[in-house]
């Protein structure tokens, strides 16, 4: 019984709030305050579905978050929306512009959000390929593919290629790369723009060829066509045709 007195409570709460809001928006549009007051929703939703991007979706790579932020979407903003627009504002066409206005933020945060991330989520591929797939979906709707190669290129560029990074890894790295990449990118636009410098980075250390030679003969699948091409493509070799002294 007190379980259910409970939630009574809260309904007629809820009942009260919501009464409240929709007294409020009235109220605004009275006043003629009815554009300001849009403006101030739509900052707040903003924030509002920026904060559940931080706590739901970063660093999450195992899962999609695109879908579920959407059906979130639909759970809390826009019916929260709905209590504060007036009637004539609240029509099923004002609506689906308003849902449409808040996935398209999503698909512009979200993606802005994996591409900082993305040198982590090629580290975990193919753990991360949830990740791969939300940031895809948010390319296809913002069209931010150069935007994506800049960035990336710069974190390879800073977090890889270094004398501290051992050739193994660079080359591990490049496969996993090569494969996200064309997931996001199919035309290889984004590819060759990253991979070209990690490519000649390679071609500088002396103990590429070894590396390849040893992940070939090591009978991993993994990307044997790709470092195969690396090993037609050249690097460092001595007069014996065999790769130099290795760096760490």
């Amino acid at each position: 019984l007190e379980s259910q007195d409970s939630a009574g409570s809260q309904l007629s709460a809820g009942a009260e709030i919501a009464a409240e809001l929709a007294a409020v928006g009235r109220a605004l549009y009275a006043l003629g305050l009815g554009a300001l007051s849009e403006e101030a929703y739509a900052a707040v939703i903003c924030a509002w579905l920026r904060g559940w991007l931080e706590q739901h979706a970063r660093g999450c790579f195992d899962r999609p978050s695109l879908r579920e932020c959407q059906t979130y979407i639909s759970l809390v903003p826009l019916p929260f929306l709905g209590m504060l627009l007036p009637p004539e504002k609240a029509s099923p066409g004002s609506r689906r512009n308003w849902k449409s206005r808040m996935e398209f933020f999503v698909f512009h945060a979200l993606g802005r959000m994996r591409t900082d991330e993305l040198f982590d989520i090629v580290v975990d591929y193919p753990d991360s390929a949830p990740a791969i797939a939300d940031l895809r979906d948010c390319l296809d709707h913002t069209g931010d593919h150069g935007q994506l190669m800049r960035d990336f290129r710069a974190a390879v560029e800073a977090r890889l290629l270094h004398p501290a990074a051992a050739t193994s890894d660079i080359l591990a790295q490049y496969i996993s790369m090569v494969r996200v990449l064309r997931e996001l990118d199919p035309s290889g636009v984004v590819l060759e723009g990253v991979t070209g410098p990690v490519k000649a980075y390679l071609r500088t250390r002396k103990d590429t060829v070894r590396e390849i030679l040893h992940m070939l003969l090591d009978g991993s699948e993994e990307g044997d066509e790709l470092l195969q091409q690396e090993l037609a493509a050249g690097a460092p070799q001595d007069a014996d045709g065999e790769a130099e002294g290795g760096e760490a």
